[in-house]
């Protein structure tokens, strides 16, 4: 099985799964008639071209596709319904799946790169992993699969429910990592607003390319928003009397990122 193939069974499954909880959702808050006031009256008119005008819930649900399901979670629902459903991080998931799913709906020819298809496996299953347990522990499977087949490509290390990392020494890039953070304590450049930002995914998405976690999270925040402790570092890092836990997952191109940003200060 080729990655293209993989990433559009994973589509699949995610589909499946987001539909049926869109639905029930949609169901509970806008009642009888939710199909029409928060799908047909929300959508533009690209978007609900191919949807019926009515029918039961189960036909409805299975009339969405992945982008539809996507669109509603992260953007026509999210302040009003589903930012009380789900956390901050779960919009982030899916607005990241938004791009995947173009790339893959407009693939000319070829295959995915393995990189590429990882990290595109792993977002599906940790949007799924609170929603649908049972959908996230199939594209975690394949996850597995995938990051076990021969590839003929640096060898890659991988603990189970962990992100990949291509070989460079775990012990290097931490100490990298603590020595940035520590250089700019020092400087006296970790002010009130860097601090913000480094506990804020989407700015360490877009900086650093870590989905999902932040760079910086304390204690509660790790309790709150439910993080896997494996993602982060057992050192941890202590700044104006707060102990913050360290995000690890750190593959050599974000490591490079992360000089590159740090020389800004």
């Amino acid at each position: 099985m080729d990655n293209y193939e993989q990433i559009t069974r994973c589509f699949r499954i995610l589909r499946d799964s987001l539909s049926a909880y869109i639905t029930r959702e949609l169901e509970i808050a806008f009642g009888v008639n939710w199909w029409d006031i928060s799908v047909l009256q929300m959508l533009q008119e690209e978007q609900k071209r191919n949807l019926p005008v009515k029918g039961h819930a189960e036909t409805l649900a299975d009339s969405f596709d992945i982008l539809v399901c996507l669109t509603l979670i992260a953007d026509v629902h999210w302040n009003k319904l589903f930012r009380n459903k789900l956390t901050i991080d779960h919009r982030t998931l899916a607005n990241e799946l938004k791009g995947i799913r173009n790339k893959w709906a407009h693939w000319g020819g070829g295959d995915f790169s393995d990189e590429d298809t990882w990290r595109a496996l792993d977002t599906m299953s940790r949007i799924t992993k609170h929603i649908d347990p049972e959908a996230s522990e199939k594209i975690r499977t394949m996850f597995k699969i995938s990051m076990n087949k021969p590839t003929g490509n640096p060898i890659v290390i991988c603990s189970d429910n962990t992100n990949f990392e291509t070989r460079t020494p775990r012990g290097e890039n931490e100490q990298t990592v603590f020595s940035i953070l520590k250089k700019l304590q020092k400087s006296e450049q970790l002010n009130n607003v860097l601090l913000e930002n480094l506990q804020n995914t989407q700015y360490t998405n877009k900086n650093f390319k870590i989905s999902s976690y932040p760079f910086l999270v304390t204690q509660n925040e790790l309790a709150l928003h439910d993080y896997e402790r494996k993602r982060f570092y057992k050192n941890t890092f202590t700044h104006n009397g707060i102990t913050y836990f360290v995000c690890s997952q750190w593959i050599p191109k974000r490591i490079n990122l992360l000089k590159n940003w740090s020389e800004k200060f």
